[in-house]
């Protein structure tokens, strides 16, 4: 069986009011975030009680935020002087950030609710992020092998044991 699922959203916020510091500026917000999230899952019975499990998800999301202190006119503002804090008030923020995880299972199930199950999972991330166009950007991956079991002793008493690698 193969089950796909996907999603995107969009949204846009802007705010502008007057700045708490000043009579005659105001304060402008803005938000544009983009998220596209997929899942992709197939589950196959190979006989004999075993069964396949393959699970795959991607997403991608983007945020960009703006900050900044307009005049009347609307025209951007800078200071520089006794208020030079003020400038903290102005940013420009952006965040692109790719995931991608993958999952491999292997389960053989025995009698009652035992069973074990072998697999592997895979996980991707790559982060770019910009604050006032000084980047910064993430990126890393991570691998796991492992091993468990359930073991039922009764149907209120269990063991779920195993192992694991990771790197």
């Amino acid at each position: 069986m193969i089950n796909y699922y996907t999603f995107f959203t969009h949204n846009q916020l802007g705010a502008e009011k007057q700045d708490v510091d000043s009579l005659y500026l105001n304060e402008y917000f803005h938000v544009n975030y983009n998220n596209w999230y997929n899942n992709l899952n197939w589950t196959q019975n190979l006989g004999n009680r075993w069964k396949i499990i393959w699970a795959n998800s991607f997403s991608i999301n983007a945020d960009d935020i703006n900050s900044m202190v307009r005049n009347q006119h609307e025209v951007p503002v800078t200071f520089d002087g006794p208020v030079f804090w003020m400038n903290n008030k102005i940013f420009d923020y952006t965040n692109t950030t790719d995931n991608l995880q993958s999952r491999l299972v292997l389960e053989k199930k025995f009698n009652h609710l035992n069973a074990i199950r072998f697999g592997g999972e895979y996980d991707y991330d790559h982060t770019a992020i910009s604050y006032n166009q000084n980047p910064i950007n993430y990126h890393d991956n991570y691998g796991a092998l492992f091993a468990e079991s359930d073991i039922y002793f009764t149907n209120d008493f269990m063991l779920k044991a195993g192992v694991r690698g990771e790197r």
